[in-house]
């Protein structure tokens, strides 16, 4: 992997991470503010969070 895939997905797996055990404990809410600024590694990394804990999306581009 080059050494930017690697650290998006570094990066994903940590967010996933944090996100799922506060999940366990509590209900989450992510908001992406001004969304339509996200680069596309962000975006990416929010739509596999949000699959990966198999939760409802409601992502606009």
């Amino acid at each position: 992997m080059s050494g930017d895939v690697e650290d998006w997905f570094l990066i994903g797996v940590a967010v996933l991470t944090l996100v799922g055990e506060l999940a366990e404990e509590r209900p989450v809410l992510i908001i992406a503010d001004e969304a339509q600024w996200l680069d596309e590694p962000s975006a990416v990394n929010i739509r596999l969070l949000l699959e990966a804990l198999d939760l409802q999306t409601d992502i606009t581009s």
